[in-house]
């Protein structure tokens, strides 16, 4: 009941918006005569053109964001595949490992060392530190 009470107020709300802005305006272009236009028209046909490029403007947006997240998959895939494999994409020769990388993996060594086990294996088990951030929970 109280959607058709809302529903006849903004019926006659907009009857009377469109009556009182249903005089004929002049519109010009560029070219040619003016033409007479009713100005509820004009109103609405700005209402509609507002809307349908505020749509176009967000599926452009999700377009761009979908597309970034898939470049951003492709480079992770990329890092994974480099580090798994020990080389450059191309078959080159690894590149040399930066001051981090040395440290932290010696300290696996030295971590594995004092528990007994084997370096390789620490080294595929203990995360980089730079990873660890995102694991823990707040």
């Amino acid at each position: 009941m109280s959607r058709l009470i809302v529903l006849i107020v903004l019926t006659a709300a907009v009857v009377a918006f469109g009556m009182a802005n249903g005089h004929r305006v002049p519109v010009s272009f560029i070219v040619g005569e003016p033409v007479q236009v009713r100005q509820i028209f004009l109103l609405a046909s700005a209402a509609v053109a507002g809307a349908v490029g505020t749509l176009v403007a967000q599926q452009l947006a999700r377009v761009s964001r979908r597309r970034q997240r898939e470049l951003l998959r492709a480079a992770r895939r990329d890092v994974e595949r480099e580090r798994a494999l020990g080389s450059r994409r191309d078959g080159g020769p690894a590149r040399p490992k930066t001051e981090r990388e040395r440290a932290l993996g010696a300290r696996r060594d030295e971590s594995a060392a004092r528990q007994g086990r084997d370096a390789t294996k620490a080294r595929r088990s203990v995360r980089p530190q730079e990873d660890d951030h995102d694991q823990r929970k707040p």
